[in-house]
């Protein structure tokens, strides 16, 4: 599919994602319980907020933000709760 639509995918987002699958790997087979993608969403959020590079804020708007520029409230308190509530 992805070659059939010329999609591809950075090398540096590619090199991120086996990152993760190593490390979520790794842990489980310490802790079964421990759920690597909750444990980081907070600080991949701060970065998202702290970063104000063109990309990023880009990002964050397309999060939050409908095409129309209205607030989608919903998604932004989402975006906004603690990792706790995403286990």
């Amino acid at each position: 599919v992805m070659a059939e639509d010329k999609f591809s995918i950075p090398a540096h987002f590619t090199m991120v994602i086996r990152s993760l699958g190593a490390l979520e790997g790794t842990v489980i087979k310490v802790d079964p319980e421990f759920k690597v993608v909750a444990r980081a969403y907070p600080h991949v959020v701060a970065q998202l907020i702290r970063d104000r590079s063109p990309q990023m804020r880009s990002i964050l708007s397309s999060l939050i933000l409908t095409p129309e520029g209205k607030v989608r409230w919903a998604r932004l308190g989402r975006l906004l709760q603690p990792a706790e509530a995403l286990e």
